[in-house]
């Protein structure tokens, strides 16, 4: 009998590479996701000190020109912040779709897997029956020399 051979191997090879990619993208889409909401985190920690200095400032009257120059640039820090928020949010949104098309291609992985592992269980029991036959053929085959030695004898 012939050796077990799965007919869509070749596609379950490429379905496997597929969903390695697959993997690999959440991963730059995590790393990404991550360095966005550090970089959030470091404008927040900024946007805070200034607060603080800014209030310094004001106790030890320093000049409107500067006053000003301070509020304009904390101003240009919320904005960055909020632009900040917004790419965290896109990069989540992005995380999600990777996890999504990952998740698809380990469905498909797994369904070819579950169909090898069915046709593989299928030939072996073929397998069993087909060595059972030969085993019931020789057997049968040494009872019958058996028989005609007995016989002549």
């Amino acid at each position: 009998m012939k050796r077990f051979r799965f007919n869509l191997e070749v596609l379950l090879r490429v379905y496997r590479l597929h969903e390695e990619e697959k993997k690999k993208r959440l991963a730059e889409a995590n790393r990404e996701l991550l360095a966005a909401e550090q970089n959030l985190a470091g404008l927040g920690r900024e946007y805070d000190d200034c607060q603080d200095r800014e209030g310094v400032i004001r106790e030890k009257g320093e000049s409107v020109a500067r006053m000003k120059l301070y509020v304009q640039y904390m101003f240009d820090l919320k904005v960055r912040i909020e632009h900040q928020k917004i790419t965290v949010r896109d990069r989540f949104r992005a995380v999600k779709a990777a996890r999504e098309k990952l998740v698809e291609a380990m469905r498909r992985v797994k369904a070819l897997e579950r169909l090898r592992e069915r046709r593989h269980e299928v030939w072996l029991k073929e397998r069993r029956r087909f060595d059972m036959k030969r085993l019931d053929d020789l057997c049968s085959q040494q009872f019958i020399r058996l028989a005609r030695e007995g016989s002549t004898a």
